[in-house]
């Protein structure tokens, strides 16, 4: 066997294995940019659009919020006394809301000020190109009580956003944020209304709560806090991104087929060996049982003599 022999052979080898492990990276790529959508916030993404709502986090966390989606179309809140105004909140997660007919917020809004516009949903109907509105009726006046009614945030791609309640704890929760609200004033500065819901994990609890508070966070953001188990991250990844132990065995498994098959045809065609005596390295792999019951063996008589040593000591002691 000359060197430039060996050379070529291992160049051979570098080669193959290099292809392996593109292959390798090429088909992680695919797996982990199947139909995903950027988002704003959270510097993560929305998998599969606005309507799927599967968020894959930077740190791998997958959450899935299909199933806190309102089958009767909205949430809804009883009216609350806040520091100025009566308030009443309507909401929906995962898409926008729906209301059949003249009702919810139809009544409400359009009996003295009228439905915002960015949620009116066209005529007599309210609340119905919206995922989420705020109602503030003013008790102030003697004579009549005016309902004000604002959008709080939209369904729309692009104004959904995601966070993670804890970065150094993924697995404590998510935080599904609505934006693209009317327009706001606060601290001097004209903002649009925000929505957030954020959503806790709780892996025993399967239905929402028939009640929500929301709490004001400043005068343009508001959000609730609500416990379920679509709070907590999927085990498996909803995204279909490859495990690390699904990438070791690919890189293991690839790497062993280009090893032995590599080195079985350079013995055939080089080094003119047939049969048993082109598998690479025969010796090692015929002794490599009995090495490993000796490594075995070692291991064992080692901890026994550390056993040993540990309970003379012990016993020196007392």
């Amino acid at each position: 066997m000359t060197r430039v022999g060996t050379k070529m052979a291992n160049l051979g080898q570098c080669f193959a294995f290099s292809l392996c492990l593109i292959g390798l990276a090429a088909l992680m790529g695919a797996e982990l940019g199947e139909a995903q959508v950027p988002v704003t916030g959270g510097g993560a993404e929305l998998v599969g659009g606005e309507k799927t709502c599967v968020w894959k986090s930077k740190s791998g966390k997958t959450f899935d919020l299909n199933d806190l989606s309102s089958p009767s179309g909205h949430y809804a809140t009883d009216w609350v006394k806040g520091s100025i105004y009566f308030e009443k909140y309507y909401f929906q997660l995962c898409g926008q809301m729906h209301f059949a007919g003249q009702n919810g917020p139809y009544t409400e809004c359009n009996s003295t000020l009228g439905c915002p516009t960015s949620c009116s949903g066209g005529a007599n109907s309210c609340g119905n190109s919206c995922s989420a509105l705020q109602l503030q009726n003013d008790p102030r006046s003697y004579m009549f009580s005016y309902t004000y009614c604002h959008t709080l945030g939209q369904a729309r791609n692009g104004l959904t956003s995601f966070q993670l309640l804890d970065e150094v704890k993924p697995s404590k929760g998510v935080k599904y944020v609505m934006n693209g609200g009317d327009s706001c004033g606060t601290n001097g500065q004209i903002v649009n209304h925000t929505f957030t819901v954020n959503i806790v994990c709780d892996k025993k609890v399967k239905k929402l709560p028939s009640t929500f508070t929301v709490s004001t966070v400043n005068d343009c953001a508001y959000e609730t806090t609500i416990s379920h188990r679509s709070g907590c991250p999927k085990s498996g990844g909803a995204s279909g991104g490859l495990t690390f132990g699904g990438v070791f065995l690919i890189t293991f498994f690839c790497g062993g087929f280009t090893y032995f098959v590599g080195f079985f045809a350079y013995n055939m065609k080089f080094a003119q060996l047939v049969g048993m005596d082109a598998i690479p390295h025969k010796d090692f792999w015929m002794e490599l049982p009995g090495l490993a019951k000796d490594g075995v063996f070692f291991t064992w008589e080692k901890i026994q003599e550390l056993v040993s040593k540990t309970r003379a000591a012990y016993t020196t002691l007392r």
